[in-house]
């Protein structure tokens, strides 16, 4: 077990790595191990999860802590909009992109100069790395060994059904933006008379929505999401499961009884076979949903992403990305949302403790990326809320116990504070509540 060390903010710990967490930043590595004459290798990373404060996270160490995020030269491979100084989007990007970085590692290192940051207080926050399965693994393929022990990985995670209506309501403003030039071409198809005339889709990503074709202007509602969305997680799994099942791989890897409570043996291996289950489910059924006899690589194929509401499925990406990742549980952090709304000082500290980072001297949290325009669901129907609660409520405990045994087996950060479960609930009404949106299927006045 990590020794621990009474210090200001009471958590302080000697690291596997030798690295010295807490006020004392001497432990930082230095130039010569970081630095090249190429650039610098990020130490510091935010995985997830999207709509989770990972923004705020990131403009608070940068603009009270002296961290620095990405500068991106006119050559980089994957130059677009969603890269951006937070989000360098390296690990999560195509395969024929990763190729072209891995034919010249350096490249990596040239968004990270000294000139640029001389703290060397290097942060890439890209909130995809946890959700994306390809991304852990490609971390020690590209850094090198002597590196990867000093790396540290922040996981903010956010109540899921929050979590989710978040990312709704992001999706909506980003086709309310998108909608009057739709709905000039879609006027325009309707009066031509050209049959070579069509409907240019909205600039949206591939399945933006699974309720409405991308190419309608009218919204969707939530309800409707909610349960095409379960629909595909749920068979997603239930292959999963018969794919665990079909390779023999019943008999799972758990503790013996003898070392446990006896209440808690039955527990454990029903975890560790839905684990199993997601892994099958994100790994193998989810990339080849159109073609099974696509290639395994999650990344050369259409779907990128994994099931939409497996995003808020926390217990399996953790586990999944410090294995794949090959690094102890001790260099990932898990802190709640709610934890850093509320108190945003206490989790600051502790996040910059964990980080190997001084204090900083305010330790506030910004507020960003608000969907407080004129297309946004504030309460869903109670009828969503309780399907969404059925699908979670399993997965929340395992979470909840996951976490716990990580810390009583002294294997999580000592800057982890305890999670005793999500204690927020997203408000609902008999039906969903939204402003300035037309609905999907509305029947419109002549």
């Amino acid at each position: 077990m990590p020794l621990l060390s009474s210090v200001a903010g009471g958590f302080m710990a000697a690291s596997p790595s030798g690295v010295r967490h807490g006020s004392d930043h001497s432990g930082w590595p230095s130039e010569s191990e970081q630095c090249t004459g190429h650039g610098c290798y990020p130490r510091l990373f935010i995985i997830g999860t999207q709509k989770a404060a990972t923004t705020s996270i990131f403009k608070a160490l940068k603009t009270q802590g002296s961290a620095c995020g990405a500068e991106f030269p006119e050559t980089w491979p994957n130059l677009g909009p969603q890269v951006s100084d937070k989000e360098a989007h390296v690990f999560d990007m195509a395969s024929s992109l990763w190729e072209k970085v891995l034919q010249r590692k350096s490249q990596y290192q040239e968004l990270y100069t000294k000139q640029n940051c001389p703290t060397r207080y290097f942060v890439d926050g890209t909130p995809r790395y946890s959700r994306t399965p390809i991304a852990a693994a490609r971390i020690p393929e590209l850094l090198p060994s002597h590196w990867v022990p000093q790396l540290r990985f922040l996981m903010s995670i956010r109540e899921p059904i929050a979590r989710d209506l978040s990312w709704f309501n992001h999706r909506l403003s980003a086709k309310a933006r998108a909608q009057p030039y739709a709905m000039r071409q879609r006027a325009h198809a309707l009066r031509s008379a050209s049959a070579s005339t069509s409907i240019q889709p909205i600039s949206l990503p591939d399945g933006a929505f699974c309720s409405v074709p991308n190419d309608s202007p009218e919204f969707p509602t939530y309800e409707a999401e909610v349960f095409c969305r379960k629909q595909e997680l749920n068979d997603c799994l239930d292959r999963g499961a018969r794919q665990r099942l079909s390779r023999a791989e019943g008999a799972l890897p758990t503790e013996r009884a003898s070392q446990r409570h006896p209440e808690e043996s039955a527990e454990e291996a029903s975890d560790a076979a839905r684990l199993v289950d997601f892994e099958w489910c994100i790994q193998e059924v989810w990339p080849n949903w159109d073609n099974h006899n696509s290639s395994r690589d999650v990344l050369t194929g259409r779907r990128v992403e994994s099931p939409v509401l497996a995003w808020g499925i926390y217990l399996p990406q953790i586990r999944a990305f410090i294995k794949s990742a090959k690094v102890p549980r001790s260099q990932l952090l898990v802190l709640s949302f709610e934890r850093l709304v509320t108190e945003p000082k206490n989790s600051l500290k502790r996040i910059t403790q964990f980080y190997g980072l001084p204090e900083m001297a305010n330790n506030t949290l910004p507020h960003t990326n608000t969907q407080d325009g004129d297309h946004k669901v504030d309460v869903i129907s109670c009828e969503s809320r309780s399907v969404l609660e059925r699908l979670y409520a399993d997965w929340n405990q395992m979470l909840e116990r996951g976490l716990r045994v990580d810390r009583n087996k002294g294997l999580s950060p000592p800057e982890e504070p305890i999670f005793h479960g999500f204690k927020f609930e997203v408000p609902c009404e008999d039906k969903e509540r939204a402003v300035g949106i037309k609905w999907y299927g509305d029947v419109q006045p002549s």
